[in-house]
């Protein structure tokens, strides 16, 4: 039986003020682009399949930061999207994944501009099908910070969690979120290499034959977890 692994940065930033979130960000000055155009990065809701070309700003290599494979970024989409080199991309395409897109981008380092890719996955109904709803157990925790409000929290099905996802939500001065805390996956379903979810430990997940490849190739900026068993907020900020 296969097993999977969540994707996270292993690369954090560190410049004279101390660590920072993330490597790239969008640069500061930027010639001849209209942020305003409906086709803009900023205006494209990364969630479902694009069917027009997105026109990106240029990015910039924050700083103390170093180009890695895999880039930790700000500006948007991190559950849905990647910054990845064409090193990464080049094994990827080799592997079973369905719904994805790319588009080249450029990220400005002291060197110059070098060439990454904008990596896109739209999510189809993955968290109904591929969690193992009588096993996972779920907790309320405050928004920002690890303390447990209420524990052992379990749902039928997708549609029941995301029930209280959206009351809880609703009411914003609670700042509250429905957090996995041991997470089950039906492995013998999932006949991907890669896929992702939206809620429910957002982010991206990958084969075993796949992480291997990784490791392999000497692919940096990039680490691994085990899915099963994993415990972490609703909305991971690894990859923001």
């Amino acid at each position: 039986m296969n097993n999977f692994f969540k994707i996270y940065s292993a690369t954090p930033s560190k410049n004279e003020t101390g660590y920072v979130s993330h490597q790239v960000e969008i640069s500061s000055v930027q010639e001849n682009y209209d942020y305003t155009l409906s086709n803009s990065y900023l205006k494209t809701y990364f969630e479902k399949k694009i069917d027009y070309e997105v026109i990106f700003p240029v990015f910039e290599l924050v700083r103390g930061a170093k180009l890695t494979d895999l880039m930790n970024f700000s500006g948007g989409g991190s559950y849905s999207c990647m910054i990845i080199s064409l090193r990464l991309l080049v094994i990827l395409e080799k592997y079973k994944i369905d719904g994805y897109q790319t588009f080249k981008i450029k990220i400005k380092t002291k060197d110059g501009l070098k060439d990454f890719y904008f990596f896109f996955m739209s999510a189809p109904e993955c968290e109904s099908k591929y969690i193992d709803w009588d096993k996972t157990i779920f907790r309320i925790k405050p928004f920002v910070g690890t303390e447990t409000l209420e524990d052992n929290l379990k749902f039928k099905n997708f549609e029941e969690y995301f029930e209280l996802h959206k009351e809880i939500f609703r009411v914003i001065k609670n700042k509250r979120e429905v957090a996995v805390s041991d997470l089950l996956l039906k492995r013998e379903l999932i006949d991907k290499d890669m896929f992702k979810f939206n809620f429910i430990s957002s982010g991206f997940f990958i084969s075993e034959r796949l992480k291997l490849e990784i490791e392999k190739q000497g692919i940096t900026g990039i680490s691994f977890r085990d899915a099963d068993g994993l415990r972490e907020p609703s909305y991971s900020p690894e990859m923001d």
